[in-house]
């Protein structure tokens, strides 16, 4: 069953000369009393950097930190002394336990970068802060569906602290998905990049939908498409 249909046009936005960021939950100064996040789910952010651009740092604890390139290259660099350069297909998670310092940009001097920026609670507050990132191959290779992560850090995927199994979908025209929710499950949909539709729901990049189990999500791309899907625990 669909329970939230968030359209990409209806995101929050806070734009500057150098990067655009786009909402889809109450985030930084937007807030919609709406759509304060979905589970355990609290910020999912498309955002553009300019060349070169930086983020100053910032210090963040109890929270898991994820962080997926669609395109270009982002640099990140924490107070755990990580200074790692992130390329499109790449996924990285900072779970930030106690507290953790870190900064981010566009690490080209040339192109522009585009990732989506995730929030999501743990399971247990506090803890030391740790630092992970994996990098997939690109290609033919990538196609279908991918763990990205999950809280057992199985089949090579991030360990991230909270029952959610992040599933990255590159798909092509007839890759047809069919993925069972429990009745103890429920489902965040993001559209990354082309179109799709989900239970007879057409969804466009960047729009995003919720469901609650006990379902089964059917996925049909209309042409080329990518998306994330979140699988969660309710709690």
């Amino acid at each position: 069953m669909t329970v939230m249909v968030r359209r990409a046009s209806e995101r929050g936005k806070r734009t500057l000369d150098w990067f655009e960021s786009k909402f889809t939950f109450s985030f930084d100064d937007y807030y919609d009393p709406r759509y304060l996040g979905f589970g355990a789910l609290r910020a999912l952010n498309e955002t553009t950097v300019a060349a070169k651009g930086v983020f100053d740092p910032v210090t963040r604890s109890d929270l898991e930190l994820v962080t997926y390139v669609c395109e270009g290259e982002l640099l990140h660099k924490d107070s755990l002394g990580n200074d790692v350069v992130l390329g499109a297909g790449d996924v990285q998670c900072i779970s930030a336990g106690s507290g953790i310092e870190h900064s981010s940009g566009n690490a080209s001097g040339d192109a522009a970068l585009r990732y989506v920026q995730i929030w999501i609670l743990p399971e247990h507050d506090g803890g030391p802060p740790r630092y992970q990132n994996v990098r997939f191959p690109a290609g033919a290779d990538s196609r279908g569906m991918r763990l990205l992560g999950s809280r057992d850090g199985r089949n090579g995927s991030l360990k991230v602290g909270r029952d959610v199994d992040l599933h990255l979908g590159a798909l092509q025209a007839g890759d047809s998905v069919a993925h069972p929710l429990g009745p103890d499950r429920e489902a965040w949909l993001q559209v990354l990049s082309g179109r799709i539709t989900v239970n007879s729901e057409l969804l466009d990049a960047g729009d995003g939908a919720g469901f609650v189990g006990d379902a089964v999500l059917r996925v049909d791309p209309i042409g080329s498409a990518d998306i994330l899907l979140f699988d969660m625990s309710r709690d």
